[in-house]
């Protein structure tokens, strides 16, 4: 006795659909269109005096509101070392996003010393993954209380409760031209550049989260400490599979995603019904 519980009967074949050319280039078509696709969003934000208002981001001012300020190409910071308040501007966005991307911020420097205390001065970029580690990286230029220029990473657990610090001193031509952090992830690999514009160079690479990025925040301050401290932040860039958000997001930066989806499901049921067709012509 067979063990096949099933043989299907292709005696008559005449019942069942041959599929000609015109099918099999329509199929091949569709399943191309419907395959994951390597488009992108993206936010971008300048921080001048005409984009003041962001609906995207969450900004907030130090306390007194004194040492920073608006102009036409960014948001600018003028601390003092005998200052009495301890100057910082920082916000985050009201969005993440999912899968790869990168996160460019740019920035200028006009002077920044070592403060007297803290963790030091200057300007930082973070970003906070949704796991269940609460890991992070912060990307930082700043000047440390020994009296040196850092870019630094911070990776961090538990939401800011374990470092795991890498720094390499920073060339004094920070202060001759725009700088850069630009941070990729690619699957399970982030890669951080920095440097001048035009000219980055490599900081450091490490494996990371895949889940969410929520948020992206940025910060430029005196660290906790008093320092002499001109730091313009210029702009921010976000570029990713998917910008993860509510309604704060440009639906401008998402409608091509309804789009494709709406063609590829006129596409299917196109297919559908031609392959009805073929069915009843072969009965």
């Amino acid at each position: 006795m067979s063990g096949c519980k099933h043989v299907a009967d292709f005696s008559d074949a005449s019942r069942y659909v041959k599929i000609g050319k015109p099918a099999w280039i329509l199929l091949v078509v569709f399943l191309l269109l419907a395959r994951p696709t390597n488009a992108q969003e993206s936010f971008i934000h300048h921080f001048g005096a005409a984009t003041k208002t962001e609906p995207g981001l969450d900004f907030s001012f130090d306390q007194n509101g004194v040492a920073s300020k608006v102009t036409k190409t960014g948001i600018a910071i003028e601390n003092k070392q005998n200052d009495t308040t301890m100057a910082s501007v920082g916000g985050k966005t009201r969005f993440g996003f999912r899968g790869d991307g990168t996160i460019r911020m740019e920035f200028s420097v006009d002077k920044m010393t070592a403060p007297d205390q803290g963790w030091g001065s200057g300007v930082q970029l973070r970003l906070e993954f949704c796991d269940r580690a609460r890991s992070g990286v912060t990307v930082s230029l700043i000047a440390a209380t020994d009296g040196v220029i850092y870019w630094q990473i911070d990776y961090t657990t538990g939401g800011q409760d374990k470092h795991d610090v890498r720094r390499v001193p920073a060339f004094t031509d920070v202060f001759e031209a725009t700088q850069v952090i630009e941070v990729t992830r690619r699957g399970k690999l982030l890669t951080v550049l920095r440097g001048a514009k035009g000219q980055l160079i490599p900081l450091d690479e490490q494996k990371v989260s895949t889940t969410d990025i929520y948020p992206v925040a940025v910060w430029i301050g005196s660290g906790g400490g008093k320092a002499d401290l001109a730091v313009e932040l210029e702009s921010l860039e976000i570029e990713a599979e998917q910008l993860a958000s509510d309604s704060a997001i440009p639906p401008a930066t998402s409608s091509w995603r309804i789009l494709f989806w709406c063609f590829v499901a006129v596409a299917g049921i196109a297919f559908g019904f031609y392959l009805r067709q073929q069915w009843q012509m072969g009965i």
